[in-house]
C-alpha cells in the first residue's frame, strides 16, 4: 500500500477513535455558566489592620485573585493586575488580592511593597478559599 494510501486510512480512523475517547459533559461534569451569578459576601483583613467588606462592591466588576507571596506564577500576574487596575479602576474596576498561605501582614507587606501592587490587598483564610 502506499504512503498516500495508508494516509487515507489512517487519518479518518484516527479521528473516529479521537471522537469515541473524548470527553463529554455529563452530570458530575457540566459546563459553568456564570449569567447573573453573584458572589457570596466576604469579609477579609487588609495589610492595615482594617476590616474588608466586599459588600459595597454587589453589582460592580470584581477581580479577586488568590495568590501567595511563594508563588511564582503570582507574581508573575501583578503586572498585568496593576495595568488593568489602571487602566479600568476609574471606570469601576475593583481588583482585591488575597494573599493565601502566606503568614501575617508583616510577612506580606515586603512582597507587596517589592512587586509595585497598586490594588488592594487582604488577607486570605481557608473560608475563601
Amino acid at each position: 500500500m502506499s504512503y498516500r494510501k495508508t494516509l487515507m486510512v489512517a487519518l479518518p480512523a484516527l479521528a473516529v477513535l479521537v471522537w469515541a475517547v473524548w470527553p463529554r459533559p455529563t452530570p458530575e461534569r457540566q459546563l459553568v455558566r456564570a449569567g447573573n451569578a453573584v458572589a457570596p459576601p466576604f469579609t477579609l483583613i487588609d495589610l492595615n489592620g482594617k476590616t474588608f467588606d466586599s459588600t459595597p462592591l454587589k453589582g460592580h466588576v470584581v477581580v479577586l485573585d488568590l495568590w501567595a507571596t511563594w508563588c511564582e506564577p503570582c507574581i508573575a500576574d501583578i503586572s498585568m493586575f496593576n495595568r488593568l487596575q489602571e487602566k479600568y479602576g476609574p471606570r469601576g474596576l475593583t481588583i482585591v488580592g488575597a494573599a493565601m498561605q502566606s503568614g501575617w501582614a508583616q510577612d506580606i507587606k515586603p512582597a507587596v511593597e517589592k512587586h509595585g501592587m497598586k490594588y488592594t490587598i487582604v488577607i486570605g483564610d481557608e473560608q475563601l478559599a
